[in-house]
């Protein structure tokens, strides 16, 4: 069971009241992306074996982006975080947040040989190769 809070009158719950707090910091539609994701299992952690490597990818338009609760290899955190400073994250990660929160990931087990094939894949997606 999760704890209740009051806001505004009514009763939400924390895992409400954490993802109106992810939200809020993106543009409306950006919110709209970043729960379809969430809610529509774009979210998956990649564990590798037997190193135990870890990597988050979120399915977006273009393909898939390495995510991080701090950083994404997709275009838009490049242009509207790090160059223009407009907002602290992307939709993308915002997803995983969200995701997380609500234990919505999907966990993918592969071997540590396929690490490079997976980095270069994300690469190409974004336009980095």
């Amino acid at each position: 069971m999760t704890a209740l809070s009051f806001h505004r009158g009514s009763i939400i719950s924390d895992e409400a009241s954490y993802i109106f707090e992810v939200l809020r910091e993106l543009p409306w539609a950006s919110s709209i992306k970043a729960l379809k994701a969430a809610l529509g299992m774009k979210v998956r952690k990649v564990r590798f074996k037997p190193s135990n490597r870890t990597l988050h990818l979120v399915s977006g338009v273009t393909g898939d982006h390495l995510v991080t609760d701090w950083y994404c290899s997709c275009l838009d955190f490049y242009v509207r975080v790090l160059v223009r400073e407009e907002r602290n994250y992307c939709y993308h990660i915002a997803a995983k947040k969200i995701a997380e929160k609500l234990n919505l990931i999907i966990e993918n087990k592969v071997t540590d040989r396929k690490y490079p094939e997976i980095i270069l894949k994300v690469a190409r997606d974004d336009n980095i190769l």
